[in-house]
């Protein structure tokens, strides 16, 4: 029998809008995935890389920019 261990897990708290969560967990949810899952996978790519990445080809200027 093979044992796979324990998962030893802390809570982290982010603040974020109420509408980023709701359409992240959204979308996250049709991708099969949970959002700690998605966090968690980006922060031990970030840990790996140490490196962050963001993508802003859908963000618009605002008037004052």
């Amino acid at each position: 029998m093979v044992e796979l261990g324990c998962m030893n897990t802390v809570a982290i708290y982010v603040k974020t809008q109420p509408e980023v969560k709701a359409k992240a967990q959204k979308i996250a949810k049709v991708l099969g995935l949970s959002l700690g899952s998605l966090v968690d996978t980006w922060l031990k790519q970030f840990v790996r890389t140490k490196r962050v990445t963001f993508s802003a080809e859908e963000e618009r200027p605002s008037k004052y920019l």
